[in-house]
């Protein structure tokens, strides 16, 4: 089992630190953004093109937020079932 960390054991098909980081940079694409789109709404530009774009990165950050939720629940849920009280 050559190359196979303690998260790839742990975690099978779901790393959530690298689930975590893709999160960020997410967030840090969607936000360098926003000095351009203030730039452009108070000189009364159009801010439409960049709207959509952060909406798009946001969706994208919100879907890997909701599968780390859910991984969450899963494993709460085994560590709980198993435990004998």
């Amino acid at each position: 089992m050559i190359g196979i960390t303690i998260w790839g054991k742990m975690f099978q098909r779901f790393n959530p630190i690298e689930e975590i980081i893709k999160h960020a940079r997410i967030v840090e694409e969607a936000s360098d953004y926003l000095p351009e789109l203030f730039e452009r709404y108070l000189n009364g530009k159009p801010i439409d093109d960049l709207v959509k774009k952060i909406d798009k990165l946001e969706d994208d950050a919100d879907d890997i937020k909701r599968n780390f939720r859910q991984f969450l629940k899963k494993g709460i849920y085994i560590v709980l079932k198993d435990q004998s009280y």
